[in-house]
């Protein structure tokens, strides 16, 4: 019966392995977000390794964007970076890149050349890296710099998720671009009264919708697979316990089966307390004073507290 229980641990573990398990809601990304002061500068931060991989932040000058002809050169560049950015911070790409290409002009601004400041991000009171000046609303404004455009695509995602005026767009759906768009809007990213309408008309033009979906896509998957390995790791763990438990169990039992069959052989031990006499003991394991006096080579009743007696078994 051991042999079989055991083995239908291992089998529902290789099935477990092989089967498919239920995710969470892919479409709402719980955002660790920073308690860091709107105070404090906004950092590349060491989540940049797993966006920019071997390539040590190269730095970009004006001539890297001579590349960008018209809004589909743009998408083809940062369409990656800007799924990696959502699966990390959980700003939805499309909003990401409708955003990049809203105000670099698909990469052929005079500001984005000049200091690849993708997402018109000004200095603030907390920024302390380079910058440069540029006209916008008003004369000669602080406009961050970066050395590559990833730095200012990593910046974008920290700049929305640390500040709490954008705490309220991580209630939403991360498939929900037209709220998300109204919502930085709202939260006072834009004075341009029709900045959402615009956001929305790029990515409707683009269908940039389609990278939200591939990053939920590629997480559910991974949730997937995380799921899985946990339930065959609990699985396997819950069997490992059993397991030794039965080890315990097949070592208790043969240390008794040994001592029942030693006891047969020469009988039983009786260490002798307050109260005990011949007659008792004798009374209890069912055999005769006299026999047990003949074992243990006793010339008398008397007893002594602490005696060990040797008991004959029973007929």
């Amino acid at each position: 019966m051991q042999q079989k229980s055991l083995l239908n641990y291992f089998l529902v573990a290789i099935v477990l392995v092989t089967m498919s398990s239920c995710t969470p809601n892919p479409n709402v990304y719980t955002i660790a977000r920073s308690n860091t002061p709107e105070s404090q500068p906004v950092t590349l931060g060491e989540r940049a390794k797993d966006l920019v991989g071997n390539s040590g932040l190269k730095a970009w000058s004006a001539k890297d964007y001579e590349r960008f002809n018209d809004e589909k050169d743009y998408i083809s560049t940062f369409a990656e970076p800007a799924m990696k950015e959502m699966k990390l911070y959980g700003v939805p790409a499309s909003i990401t890149l409708a955003q990049g290409i809203l105000e670099t002009n698909a990469g052929r601004s005079k500001l984005v050349k000049e200091s690849n400041n993708h997402f018109g991000i000004k200095c603030h009171d907390s920024w302390k890296g380079e910058s440069v000046s540029h006209d916008d609303d008003a004369a000669g404004e602080c406009f961050r710099k970066y050395r590559n455009p990833l730095a200012s695509y990593r910046d974008h995602s920290q700049f929305l998720t640390s500040r709490p005026r954008y705490s309220s767009l991580f209630e939403l759906k991360a498939t929900d671009y037209k709220e998300w768009a109204r919502g930085l809007r709202e939260a006072g990213y834009a004075t341009d009264k029709s900045y959402a309408d615009k956001l929305i008309r790029i990515i409707e033009k683009h269908d940039l919708a389609q990278y939200d979906q591939q990053t939920i896509g590629k997480r559910k998957r991974m949730l997937k697979r995380e799921s899985r390995k946990e339930r065959v790791a609990a699985l396997l763990n819950d069997t490992k316990k059993k397991l030794a438990e039965t080890t315990r169990r097949t070592k208790r039992m043969g240390k008794e089966a040994t001592k029942q069959i030693a006891d047969a052989g020469r009988g039983l031990a009786h260490r002798v307390t307050p109260g005990d006499t011949l007659y008792s003991i004798a009374k209890r394991y069912e055999v005769t004073v006299e026999a047990i006096k003949k074992m243990n080579i006793l010339d008398s009743d008397n007893l002594s507290i602490g005696q060990i007696l040797e008991i004959p078994r029973s007929k």
